[in-house]
């Protein structure tokens, strides 16, 4: 692995997804050069398809501002809306797409406007920064020519900080070791982080992690067939069990993507899965803190919905033991009294992960990414300064955002323990549904967060070794 040169106007961002990507594309138009690095040793296994993630309120004008909306629109997931299931297969109840555009103000829906897997998303905005490269400068030369360099198959492995840098000792897929000075470190590596495990003290990370009840999810993905249409479905078994399908429009299915459900050819199309087991799990919380479990965790999944009553289970464990894309995460989320260190900040879940039930992690990761590089463009020369504005302008937000009605109960409401709850919520969602009575509701996390404006920012390039030279 090469060395990259010392540089008083370098920054490092740790992880390669949404959050890392904005940072990094914001920063380069300022005029500072950003190395990303990512754990994935090649773009292809980075965005793989993954989470079907909501691009919600003031992200869709983050994606906007980076003339970006035409493209994300056109590789969404085509989901058309959320449709409840009973165990034969027939539809309870069906609630539309919201509309984003307008605030949120469509009400309580499940189905946001901007849908798309993880992997899409993460893809356009690491091209989007990466083009800055090439019309800018890889590297960066410190003359208002800001770039970005994304390394995969790198990581992070400590971490030291003076007055006026941060060494960083990164390492790679060869065995190799570099140490590196940088201007700051931004971490965007996840609920795991590694950066703030380096950077922060155990003082300020003790009980960060904080569970929302005892959920937990697989994602994977398995073929499209026939009978799929363009909403997501979701099936409930006793035992707190959950289902959910959702479609993924790919290229190769886009000319087929509109068929009605039942009529559509499911060649070349896939689907994201998502099993929900709400309970204790020794066994799940012990493969969690292990790598390299997902034969263990394939195994524990499939036992836990081996009894599933529903008329997916065939299909889901199919899918189960042939997917290759698969993973395994707690629902829970991140709290931090503070989400800077000296001259290294956080970004996204590595900060302020709010969960998967808020249905806005990506959505806020992008947000705090443009505020973030929108507060250090600011100040270059002050990056200290840049962290603390950035959480006094974002973190209202966040904790409002990070608010979920009924906190830890919710997983158990939503996936019920037993036959008599699994009618109830049935009954609830079929009233919602016929009587449209969610068009009279915001959502929690969809919609605009009141009294909150999306800060604006001159992201210019500016010339600081010109500026130097006159105050000289």
């Amino acid at each position: 692995m090469s060395n990259p040169p010392p540089s008083s106007r370098k920054i490092l961002i740790v992880g390669g997804g949404p959050a890392g990507a904005v940072a990094a594309y914001h920063l380069a138009k300022s005029g500072l050069s950003v190395l990303i690095l990512e754990r994935s040793p090649s773009p292809t296994t980075s965005t793989t398809r993954g989470q079907g993630i909501d691009i919600t309120g003031p992200a869709i004008s983050v994606i906007r501002r980076m003339e970006l909306y035409d493209v994300v629109r056109a590789n969404c997931t085509g989901e058309k809306g959320f449709s409840m299931l009973d165990d034969s297969g027939k539809v309870i109840g069906r609630l539309p797409a919201a509309d984003q555009t307008d605030g949120g103000k469509g009400g309580l829906q499940l189905t946001q406007e901007l849908e798309i897997m993880r992997g899409n998303i993460t893809r356009i905005l690491a091209s989007a920064a990466q083009s800055l490269s090439s019309s800018q400068s890889s590297a960066g030369d410190g003359n208002g020519k800001g770039g970005v360099e994304y390394r995969y198959g790198s990581w992070l492995t400590s971490l030291s900080q003076s007055s006026s840098s941060v060494t960083a000792t990164l390492s790679d897929l060869d065995g190799e070791e570099t140490t590196v000075s940088f201007l700051a470190v931004i971490g965007a590596d996840g609920m795991n982080s590694t950066v703030r495990r380096l950077a922060f003290s155990p003082e300020v990370t003790r009980n960060c992690y904080r569970p929302i009840g005892s959920q937990w999810t697989a994602f994977f993905s398995i073929p499209a067939e026939e009978r799929d249409g363009e909403d997501s479905v979701l099936q409930q078994g006793v035992g707190c069990r959950t289902v959910l399908i959702r479609p993924i429009r790919t290229a190769s299915s886009s000319s087929t993507s509109s068929a009605p459900s039942g009529t559509g050819k499911a060649e070349g199309r896939m689907c994201s899965c998502y099993l929900v087991k709400t309970s204790h799990s020794p066994e799940l919380a012990k493969s969690a803190t292990k790598p390299r479990q997902q034969a263990l965790q394939k195994e524990i999944f499939t036992r836990l919905f081996a009894s599933f009553p529903g008329s997916l289970r065939s299909r889901v464990l199919s899918g189960l033991r042939t997917t290759s894309d698969f993973y395994v995460a707690q629902t829970a989320q991140i709290h931090l009294p503070t989400w800077s260190s000296g001259r290294v900040a956080l970004v996204g879940d590595a900060a302020y992960a709010p969960s998967p039930v808020t249905g806005q992690g990506t959505a806020i990761a992008i947000v705090g990414a443009y505020i973030l590089a929108g507060e250090m463009a600011k100040t270059p020369e002050d990056v200290e300064g840049a962290f603390e504005r950035y959480e006094t302008v974002f973190r209202g937000y966040v904790e409002k955002a990070q608010r979920i009605p009924g906190g830890a109960r919710i997983p158990r409401l939503v996936n019920p323990e037993t036959r008599w709850g699994i009618e109830v919520l049935r009954w609830v969602f079929w009233v919602v549904a016929t009587t449209k009575v969610y068009r009279l509701f915001g959502g929690w996390g969809g919609g605009k967060k009141e009294g909150w404006r999306l800060p604006e920012y001159d992201f210019a390039a500016v010339d600081h070794t010109a500026e130097k030279q006159d105050s000289t």
